[in-house]
């Protein structure tokens, strides 16, 4: 992802991004965004929704660990969860298998070696 729009969802949504400039030895956040700009909306609206819950202050505090791109699929790892967050991540990780990596268009996991998501425009050449 482009640091740009890095840049918003952290500054957007603090607490949940606060693992995002810890060192290597502590989370994965230190690597960033591992995935393309396609998904930002994706993640935006993720993220909306687990600050939120984190804005309820119920005893916990849900911080990604690591947000990436895996087996052409989003993966966004947290500490501090419930049923009602990984149901939210779940649906999430699901919507990514059908939205282009690049741009955000529908999209299709391909049947290639190295698996991606990849809208009409976006698949020729892989």
């Amino acid at each position: 992802m482009t640091p740009e729009l890095e840049q918003v969802l952290v500054s957007s949504f603090p607490k949940l991004y606060a693992q995002r400039y810890l060192p290597m030895q502590q989370t994965a956040m230190c690597w960033g965004f591992s995935c393309e700009d396609g998904w930002f909306m994706i993640l935006w609206n993720l993220s909306k929704e687990l600050e939120s819950i984190n804005n309820l202050n119920l005893g916990y505090t849900i911080e990604a660990s690591q947000v990436k791109e895996k087996y052409g699929g989003l993966r966004f790892y947290v500490s501090g969860y419930n049923d009602a967050v990984s149901t939210l991540i779940n649906r999430a990780e699901h919507q990514s298998y059908r939205t282009c990596e690049i741009c955000g268009s529908p999209g299709r996991l391909n049947d290639g070696n190295w698996k991606m998501v990849r809208c009409g425009r976006h698949a020729r050449g892989y």
